[in-house]
């Protein structure tokens, strides 16, 4: 049985990577690169995952210009390290969490790794679909409901680890699981009722939750 402090360490680091990772993605997707982003979203893998048709890649990846070329090579770079890095680091950063919130693997932390599980596999299908849609488009067809599916699963394991969080004695635990609580609930409807722009919105609390996890994780190293 791997140890509460063991368990923290290991959140640390996956937690490390991921942040590690994001700050190079974030400039290849870079906003000011692309051109029309459908649905009010102002991220471009956001709308490229959750483009409906052909000519809305098309028009985000600023097809006919000189930009397009470069435009598809940064997203193809992107999404080949998303399946490499980024899936695998959250998918195991949520499955640590869940076990150390829940050290006796309740129901709730069995649902919540069941969720982890389910948005990770649904991850690789949109990004099967996305690659394609940056060449021939044959499997464009997966990208959207793949990523409805990836993000109601995503939502609803923070939801089920909101409950340990919000019990916490430290203030900033509470604002974590409140944030958990409030991305949760409100991406999983955003996910269903398949609203582009508030699944972007419902994104945003989660800032406060990591931050709130990697505080936690480091006290708890500290004082064992």
């Amino acid at each position: 049985m791997i140890s509460a402090m063991s368990l923290g360490n290991l959140a640390l680091i996956f937690l490390a990577v991921l942040v590690l990772v994001s700050i190079p993605l974030a400039m290849l997707a870079s906003q000011s690169y692309y051109c029309e982003l459908p649905f009010r979203l102002t991220k471009p893998v956001l709308a490229l995952e959750l483009a409906q048709t052909k000519a809305q890649v098309d028009a985000l990846l600023c097809a006919g210009t000189a930009r397009e070329a470069a435009n598809r090579a940064r997203l193809r770079v992107h999404t080949y390290a998303d399946m490499a890095l980024v899936i695998p680091a959250y998918f195991l950063l949520f499955v640590i969490l869940a076990q150390m919130s829940f050290s006796d693997l309740s129901l709730l932390a069995k649902f919540a790794m069941f969720c982890a599980a389910f948005a990770a596999a649904a991850d690789y299908v949109e990004d099967v679909g996305i690659l394609s849609s940056l060449g021939a488009a044959k499997y464009l067809h997966l990208t959207r409901p793949a990523a409805l599916v990836k993000w109601a699963g995503f939502f609803a394991m923070l939801a089920a680890l909101a409950p340990w969080w919000l019990t916490r004695l430290g203030w900033l635990d509470k604002a974590g699981g409140a944030a958990l609580a409030v991305s949760g609930l409100w991406g999983l409807w955003a996910a269903v009722a398949a609203n582009e722009r508030q699944i972007e919105l419902a994104s945003y609390p989660l800032g406060v939750a990591l931050a709130a996890v990697a505080w936690h994780c480091w006290r708890r190293r500290a004082t064992s």
